[in-house]
């Protein structure tokens, strides 16, 4: 049996190959050969219910789902913006054009350059200066 903060509550551990209860009284629980997790869950619901039936507490055919967490608990916080919708959803393709915009500027200067640079050396090209005395 484990102590949480004073309550003894029993441990449920199901596996492909069995389940485990610790610190309380259950029938027999088998785990179908080859189960999957969907079978495993199944498994740890008719434990729980086993357990829970055994020690004198049985638990209602049809439990209630829980109502959502507020979006607050979640750490989302939904802030409208002024004016309507946003612009964040442009704001990574903006992103995109300003690098690939500055990167095709650096290679076309980079490409002129050199080409000036291979004309000013190129020994077959017509403006050549030719000086004498050398």
């Amino acid at each position: 049996m484990v102590a949480i903060t004073g309550v003894k509550v029993p441990v449920i551990v199901v596996t492909p190959y069995g389940v485990g209860i610790v610190g309380a009284k259950a029938p027999h629980i088998a785990v179908p050969l080859n189960a999957n997790a969907d079978l495993l869950a199944k498994t740890a619901m008719e434990a729980v219910r086993a357990v829970a039936k055994a020690s004198g507490h049985p638990l209602p055919a049809k439990v209630a789902l829980a109502p959502p967490p507020p979006a607050s608990a979640l750490g989302v916080v939904a802030t409208p913006v002024p004016g309507g919708g946003s612009s964040r959803g442009w704001l990574p393709f903006g992103v995109f054009l300003a690098v690939f915009g500055v990167v095709a500027l650096i290679f076309e200067v980079r490409g002129r350059l050199g080409r000036r640079r291979r004309r000013r050396l190129d020994p077959n090209s017509k403006n050549l200066m030719v000086t004498e005395g050398q």
